[in-house]
């Protein structure tokens, strides 16, 4: 039995080297990405959302939904923020409310998010009136409006907004925003001046928001303030569904035991099946490397899955300890053999640093000094990068994935 997984639970903090503000980031495309391992995301939507809201990721993005009419959904992203430049794209799905509150349908990216009844610059295109909702909320629960006019807002649409956050020292602090048509290029609001109410926070957490409708968060960026130097870029959530069993989130195999640390259950154990568990990531590449360390806590073996096309076809190197060899396997939808390596014996509750590098057709992996080199071009494509296991318990730290 083969089953694909989803990390359903934090975001792993990406470094987008050599990226490029202009147009936006593309979910899937070509990036040379840099994953340090850190759980930055917060998993799944907060206790001041609606009890309706749902949190979920496809390779669309991430999708924040409020599921009813007059529900309102958050989700935070990263730490405390100080100055930063924000650049993301989003896209309303539905919106649900008809009647007096349809003009309140909206969704965006804010960056001062202490909880639902107070933060700052929250920036959110809205389908129902065409402008772009810009607002604060003082601590005293008051909402304040800097909204534009009608700019042509439409649902099913992309929309780029960038956010300058400054966290002025004067007495009030600013925010530039700048929002686009993201298919079009069209730029809609330029360069606007958002001076914070009083009494509005002046720091807090990179915020995703949605009321009475759905939005998919197609990418974001998070610079320093100097807005060329990349802090974290993605999106990173895997998501769906979680509970809490013992020290770490948990959800279809996948439990995060720290922020460096995720472990990969196939062995029955933690909602998991006990034969092959393979966890898609939203990361990918067609050339790259992966770089990280691996310890078998228990069972079998595991290793890394790379240029998955999402239909079941796919690379996957791994250490099977049955046969005491590194594999490279494809098709995780119908696992098979392409050929068994060097002979190697890793030791349970040992952890080892691995390194997988794909160069057009010459694939290889090195784990414990132990290399495995294959030429095979059976996938030459782009395709994203995950974890496998086979009948165990596999802990991945500080997984990295370079050009």
């Amino acid at each position: 039995m083969t089953m694909r997984k989803f990390l359903v639970s934090s975001f792993w903090f990406l470094v987008l080297e050599g990226a490029c503000l202009a147009g936006g980031f593309g979910f899937n495309q070509e990036q040379s990405l840099s994953l340090s391992g850190q759980n930055l995301f917060s998993a799944g939507i907060t206790s001041d959302s609606g009890s309706y809201s749902i949190l979920r990721q496809d390779r669309s993005g991430i999708t924040l939904d409020s599921a009813r009419a007059g529900v309102s959904s958050w989700t935070c992203i990263g730490s405390n923020l100080g100055p930063c430049v924000v650049d993301c794209v989003i896209k309303c799905n539905a919106i649900y409310d008809s009647g007096s509150n349809t003009n309140y349908d909206h969704g965006g990216i804010g960056v001062a998010y202490n909880n639902a009844n107070n933060w700052s610059s929250l920036v959110m295109p809205n389908t129902a009136s065409g402008g772009v909702d810009i607002r604060d909320r003082d601590n005293l629960g008051t909402e304040h409006g800097d909204d534009t006019g009608n700019v042509g807002i439409a649902i099913n649409h992309e929309y780029r907004i960038r956010i300058d956050y400054t966290n002025a020292t004067t007495s009030v602090s600013n925010s530039t925003i700048n929002v686009w048509d993201n298919q079009s290029g069209t730029q809609l609001v330029t360069n606007k001046v958002h001076n914070f109410f009083s009494n509005c926070p002046t720091n807090g957490w990179l915020s995703f928001h949605t009321y009475g409708s759905s939005w998919t968060l197609v990418s974001c960026a998070i610079y320093k303030a100097d807005g060329t130097t990349i802090v974290m870029a993605g999106p990173q959530l895997w998501a769906g569904e979680f509970g809490v069993i013992g020290n770490g989130e948990v959800g279809d195999g996948k439990l995060i035991k720290d922020s460096h640390v995720v472990q990969v259950c196939s062995d029955g154990s933690n909602t998991s099946n006990s034969s092959w568990v393979f966890d898609d990531s939203p990361v990918g590449f067609k050339d790259g490397t992966v770089v990280g360390f691996l310890t078998i806590v228990s069972g079998r073996g595991g290793g890394i899955l790379f240029r998955d096309d999402g239909s079941g076809h796919a690379y996957y190197f791994w250490y099977d300890g049955n046969n005491a060899q590194i594999r490279l396997f494809k098709d995780p939808a119908s696992p098979a053999a392409i050929v068994d390596g060097p002979s190697i014996t890793l030791a349970t509750g040992t952890e080892y640093p691995f390194t997988l590098i794909a160069r057009g057709s010459v694939l290889s992996f090195t784990i414990n000094g132990v290399t495995q080199t294959v030429s095979d071009s059976t996938y030459p494509g782009f395709g994203t990068i995950g974890f496998v296991g086979r009948e165990s318990v596999i802990n991945f730290r500080d997984v990295r994935v370079l050009p």
